[in-house]
């Protein structure tokens, strides 16, 4: 909003229907922004098994009304990360291997305590966050899962799309997928 705001006043361009004595003028947009900066406690690096970094596919914060400020990581080599984004001393809170293949997308379950996983093994799983447990399994694509999502209005119903064009709505209340 900032950034916004000084852009459309034109800091650091004149415009010649404004007059010099404008106050934006005598600040130049370098100036304004060397105040902000990132605080090296709020970096979050994705870590691999043998500790290199890795690059994080999906990136999901809980809907959940106590867990607001929980963030799920879910990397290149299939680890999925939960994160409690305010917590400076151990941001970490849970960690486990979801899939033995990088993990594209996850989603949280609209207002609980659990995600799904997307992932390059042609699977979808449904993880409680908490425990870490595997509450379920979803098999149907023919390649690697790239997104998935849930709909706001319903917990056990989402969607999953993948490299071999489809997009398929899973019910977690019964084994039948659709395909779209």
């Amino acid at each position: 909003m900032l950034f916004r705001s000084i852009v459309d006043r034109g800091v650091g361009r004149r415009r010649q229907s404004v007059l010099p004595a404008d106050p934006w003028f005598r600040y130049p947009l370098s100036s304004l922004l060397e105040g902000y900066q990132c605080v090296r406690h709020d970096e979050h690096i994705s870590y691999g098994n043998l500790g290199d970094s890795v690059p994080p596919f999906g990136l999901a914060f809980s809907s959940a009304g106590n867990m607001q400020n929980v963030l799920a990581a879910a990397n290149e080599e299939g680890i999925v990360r939960i994160y409690n984004t305010e917590s400076r001393k151990d941001p970490l809170l849970k960690e486990w291997l979801a899939h033995e293949n990088a993990v594209f997308d996850i989603a949280w379950v609209p207002g609980e305590p659990h995600v799904v996983t997307a992932a390059g093994d042609q699977m979808a799983r449904l993880w409680d966050v908490k425990s870490g447990d595997l509450l379920g399994s979803f098999k149907g694509h023919l390649c690697s899962l790239k997104s998935v999502a849930f709909t706001p209005q319903e917990k056990a119903v989402f969607c999953t799309g993948a490299r071999d064009g489809n997009i398929m709505v899973w019910d977690t209340r019964c084994s039948k997928k659709g395909i779209i």
